[in-house]
């Protein structure tokens, strides 16, 4: 199977910490040639909106699945969540995270990798 990601970014995430880690892994992902498209959260409550516009237009082809991604903080995670859940869905679209808050203690406490480069390599 090829991912294909939509992306959303927080760019005030962690004082300006998205929009550095966005810069990090968008070459990474232009270099590996992946297909991806992405939006700019601009507001509290916007991540929401463009998860759920997400879910909802997001056309389904054979042997590619779509991914959520989303760079930022908890909140920005959090959002995408409750975006993504007001759409009803058969086959749901699965959500990767890539930390770019202050904290990010849910990836913290997931164990996952905070450093961009690393949360993008393959497994």
């Amino acid at each position: 199977m090829i991912a294909e990601y939509y992306i959303i970014i927080n760019e005030l995430a962690g004082s300006g910490h998205g929009k550095q880690v966005w810069e990090t892994i968008k070459p990474i992902l232009e270099q590996r040639q992946i297909h991806f498209e992405y939006r700019i959260s601009e507001y509290a409550g916007h991540t929401i909106r463009l998860a759920a516009e997400y879910v909802k237009t997001i056309q389904r082809r054979p042997n590619i699945t779509p991914v959520i991604l989303v760079v930022g903080g908890d909140g920005t995670l959090n959002e995408a969540l409750n975006g993504i859940m007001q759409v009803p869905q058969q086959d749901p679209i699965p959500i990767a995270y890539i930390p770019g808050g202050s904290g990010n203690d849910f990836a913290r406490g997931l164990g996952m990798a905070t450093d961009p480069e690393i949360a993008l390599e393959p497994v």
